[in-house]
């Protein structure tokens, strides 16, 4: 498996960014934070707290707290971005409201 080059992921946050502020953000909380697909999908707005998010790892691993990242980069700033998403959410949905399978989809695209 190779990983993106900075050039590489940024050019994918742009052109995510460019069809929809979700779909970037999704991605970029997967990149910040290592998730798995399904992962990234199920969280909830009380998941992330005090600059922190919490994440249930799936696949027999263990529950995680992370800060969230702040960066100059606009593309990679992902804690005003995720914390403005969630403050328009309701509690007890998942944040992003998409599956796993389009997940996927929208990276392929």
């Amino acid at each position: 498996m190779q990983s993106l080059s900075k050039s590489e992921l940024l050019t994918l946050l742009s052109c995510a960014r460019s069809h929809s502020n979700r779909d970037w953000l999704m991605i970029l909380v997967t990149y910040w934070h290592g998730l798995r697909a399904s992962e990234a999908v199920g969280f909830t707005p009380d998941s992330v707290a005090g600059g922190y998010i919490t994440i249930q790892r799936l696949k027999g691993s263990e529950r995680t707290i992370q800060r969230l990242a702040e960066h100059s980069e606009p593309l990679l700033n992902e804690r005003a971005a995720l914390l403005d998403w969630i403050s328009r959410q309701p509690q007890k949905q998942s944040v992003f409201k998409v599956c796993r399978q389009h997940f996927w989809r929208l990276m392929q695209k």
